[in-house]
This record gives structure tokens, sequence and C-alpha cells, in this order.
């Protein structure tokens, strides 16, 4: 498969500098509290103003990542910065997020950081209804943009619902066989009809105005966080997808994962 993530490019800083030589470049009020890092801002990289299509809808943009993975959260600002919108995204340490309760045997956590993962998901929701938040896109810190239209996500974004709850702009489908048919609401947006197994946590927004909704997810009884969401919620999704997890796991290739697994989606006739 043929695929083109957008960090095999072109930006002209080095790629090494993980961990030093940032910039906070926002006002006093808007830096970091506990729970935050600073959102890398590359001192010497031209920040742009001009947003892709899509973008500027959200009033919120978060980069969730963890104490130690600072040359995976320097390659998400690259990622952040060749689309144009690293001006526009906070970052979001869960290192600093309470882990208790513990998750019940039940939820079957594969291991600790999903849990660690999952609360720190819902703490950034919280963090965002407390500030007023409408409309927010959370992307962690493993994400692989893929070169696609941007007017497409545009697209997806003007056809939005009133009343969407979750739109996940990359995604897997871990039994795609078994998956119902997908509706088209438009060219770039579809919708899988019932208690359809779609998951993401790389990438995807949330409608505010459910905030209630969202924060009766509990981590330590309901598992995963992007089951859960897809589960529970009205979810959409950007087609094509435009995100992937841009590592190597378990030997496995996530952005050819992703991408081959899409291809497997049916539609309504």
């Amino acid at each position: 498969m043929e695929y083109n993530l957008l960090t095999k490019s072109r930006l002209p800083f080095d790629p090494d500098r993980a961990g030093g030589n940032y910039v906070d470049q926002r006002p006093d009020h808007q830096r970091c509290t506990c729970g935050e890092v600073s959102s890398p801002v590359i001192s010497d990289e031209p920040v742009s103003k001009n947003l892709r299509p899509g973008f500027d809808f959200f009033d919120e943009i978060r980069c969730l990542t963890t104490s130690g993975r600072g040359k995976m959260l320097s390659r998400a600002f690259r990622e952040f910065a060749e689309i144009g919108i690293a001006d526009r995204v906070r970052a979001f340490d869960g290192s600093f997020v309470d882990r208790t309760p513990q998750p019940e045997p039940e939820a079957k956590y594969g291991w600790h950081t999903r849990y660690l993962t999952s609360i720190s998901h819902r703490e950034i929701w919280r963090q965002s209804a407390e500030d007023g938040v409408r409309r927010l896109l959370v992307i962690e810190d493993d994400i692989g943009f893929i070169d696609w239209d941007p007017l497409a996500f545009a697209e997806a974004i003007a056809g939005l619902p009133d009343d969407w709850q979750v739109l996940f702009a990359g995604y897997i489908l871990p039994d795609p066989e078994n998956l119902p048919p997908a509706r088209l609401l438009n060219d770039h947006l579809l919708e899988f009809q019932g208690d359809a197994d779609v998951r993401s946590g790389v990438c995807y927004a949330l409608n505010m105005a459910y905030v209630d909704e969202f924060l009766a997810y509990d981590p330590s009884r309901d598992g995963v966080v992007d089951r859960w969401l897809s589960k529970n919620l009205r979810t959409l999704c950007v087609h094509p997808l435009m995100a992937v997890e841009n590592q190597v796991l378990r030997g496995r290739s996530k952005p050819e994962w992703f991408l081959d697994n899409a291809k497997q989606i049916s539609f309504e006739s």
C-alpha cells in the first residue's frame, strides 16, 4: 500500500531537537498549570496563521502526551506545523493526572498505560468544560496526518448535524467483517449504524454541548476511552480517514494497518 505521511517531508528544523529550545509564546494567562506541558514552538520556525480548512471550527485543540515522550511530542508538533495549526495546539501531560481509583478487573486493560491514557482523556474533557470550550479537538502525540485533501475535512465539518457528539478523524475497526454498513452523510462524513466497534484516540472531536454525557465515563469501570465513546454516543467519522497512529507496534506498521483496515468499510446501497 502506498501512503504519504506528512512528516516524511520538508520542515527546516532538526527533528532531534526534542526536549529543548522551545519557546512558550502564549500570554501569561494561557501558560501551563499542573497537568500541562509547554506546547513546543520551535524558536526558529515561523508560526503559520493560515489554518487548514476545518481546524478553525474548534475553539480548543489539545495534544495528549506523558513525561518521557519528548521526541513523540516534538514529532507531533512537526505534524501540526506542517498543516499550519502549531500555534493553536496546547499540550497536556497525563503524568500529572490522579490515577485513582485503579481499574476494576472486568475492565480488562491490557496494560496500565491504557488506563492512564483513558483517565487523561477524561481530564482534558473536564478541564475544557471548565474553560467553556464548545468544540474540542483531542490529538495524541503519536499522531500521523495522511497527505489528504484539506477541503475534504472542511466538507466533513460542514456536514455535521446539530446533534453530533463525537467525530473521529482517524480510526480503526477491530472487527471490520462484522461491522454494519456505513451511511454517508456527505462525500466526506460517514456514520455507522447501531453499536459499531469503531475506535480512535489518536484524533477525535467532541461537541461539548454533551459534556455531561462525556463525563459519565468512568475509566476504572468502563474500559478504554475510544470504545466507550463509539458504544455510548453518536459517533461520526471523517471519510476517508485523515490521521493514523504513526508508529510500528509489534513489527506491524500502524499507518498501513489503519489504511488497509479502512478499505474494508462497506456502505449502504
